[in-house]
């Protein structure tokens, strides 16, 4: 039987911290390389301002009932856009934050390894 030259155990615990430490780069970096909102981002975005400045106008309504009537009408739409605008800017923070916390995991791993293989 031959034996398969496997890598020394230090070998793949400086990987693990190298590939950790790209990771936690990679998780810093997202939002500045890939931060830009997108097209469908930005038509959100001036759906919200639509529906906000609807609310804005109908909560200036002279007499109750025209308010009443009038913010019934926006309300459903203000809330449906901002749910979606939310929706989007939450979905790059999740992906930087878990970009980070895998490094983190990872950098921890291939560092206590190669402490615990100092001694």
């Amino acid at each position: 039987m031959s034996k398969s030259k496997s890598p020394p155990p230090s070998l793949l615990l400086v990987a693990c911290l190298t590939l950790g430490i790209a990771l936690l780069v990679a998780g810093f970096a997202w939002p500045v390389l890939f931060g830009r909102p997108s097209e469908a981002a930005r038509n959100e975005a001036t759906e919200f301002l639509d529906a906000s400045q609807a609310m804005e106008s109908a909560a200036a309504a002279r007499t109750a009932a025209e308010r009443d009537a009038q913010m019934s009408e926006v309300r459903d739409r203000y809330r449906e856009a901002r749910k979606k605008v939310e929706s989007t800017r939450d979905a790059a923070g999740k992906t930087a934050f878990w970009l980070k916390v895998a490094g983190g995991g990872v950098a921890a791993v291939g560092a206590f390894g190669l402490l615990a293989n100092r001694s």
